[in-house]
C-alpha cells in the first residue's frame, strides 16, 4: 500500500489572530473577524496550505460556556469562513484548565493546552500533516512554545497580544508579521 504524500498545514492561533478579543467569547454576537482574514486564510489555500485553528478555551472548564456552544460558535465561524470563500479544514480546541476549573472533569492538567501540543499532534495525524512543512501563525508565547514542541515554524502577528509577547521574547524571532494577511505573504516567500 502507497502512502499518500503529507500535506503542510498552517495552525492558526483563533482569539487575537483571527478573531479580535472583545472579552469571553461565550456568544456568537462577538465573534468579530479581522477585516483582513479572508483575504490572508485564501491566499494561504491557494499556495496549498490546509488551515487548521488551534485554541486553548477553558470557558469551558470554567463553566462560562457548553461545549455545545462553542461547537456552534465554531460551526458558525467556518460558514461565516465559507461564505468568503476559505475553507477551515479542521478546528481543534482544548476544554481544561489546570486551576481554574469549576467543572471537575475539565479541571486538570492535559496534553492539549498550549503550549503542549496535543492538539497540534492530533491535527497532524487526522490530516496526514507534514510538521517541517508547516507554519504556526498566533500572538502568545503560548503559541510560539506550542509550535516548537512540535518542529513546526513559527510566525508572531502583531495583533491581539502580539506586541506585548514581542516584548517578552527573550532572543529576536525571526518570523513577525504585523496581521495575519502580512504573515500570509511572509509564507508565500518562504514556501
Amino acid at each position: 500500500m502507497i502512502k499518500s504524500a503529507k500535506s503542510p498545514a498552517i495552525f492558526l492561533d483563533r482569539d487575537g489572530t483571527i478573531i479580535k478579543e472583545k472579552g469571553d467569547l461565550t456568544v456568537i454576537s462577538r465573534l468579530k473577524l479581522y477585516h483582513h482574514i479572508p483575504a490572508a486564510l485564501k491566499n494561504l489555500q491557494k499556495i496549498g496550505y490546509k488551515l487548521i485553528i488551534i485554541t486553548n478555551q477553558s470557558l469551558i472548564a470554567r463553566g462560562l460556556i457548553s461545549e455545545k456552544k462553542l461547537n456552534y460558535i465554531h460551526l458558525y465561524l467556518k460558514k461565516l469562513l465559507a461564505k468568503k470563500g476559505v475553507r477551515i479544514n479542521g478546528i481543534y480546541y482544548c476544554p481544561h484548565h489546570p486551576t481554574k476549573g469549576v467543572i471537575k472533569r475539565y479541571s486538570k492538567v492535559c496534553n492539549c493546552r498550549k503550549p503542549e501540543p496535543g492538539m497540534v499532534q492530533k491535527a497532524v495525524r487526522d490530516f496526514n500533516i507534514d510538521p517541517k512543512r508547516s507554519f504556526f501563525i498566533g500572538d502568545s508565547l503560548r503559541d510560539l512554545e506550542c509550535a516548537r514542541k512540535t518542529g513546526v515554524r513559527f510566525i508572531l502577528v502583531l495583533t491581539g497580544v502580539g506586541k506585548k509577547t514581542l516584548k517578552e521574547l527573550s532572543q529576536k524571532h525571526s518570523f513577525i508579521a504585523g496581521n495575519l494577511l502580512k504573515a500570509s505573504k511572509l509564507v508565500r516567500e518562504l514556501n
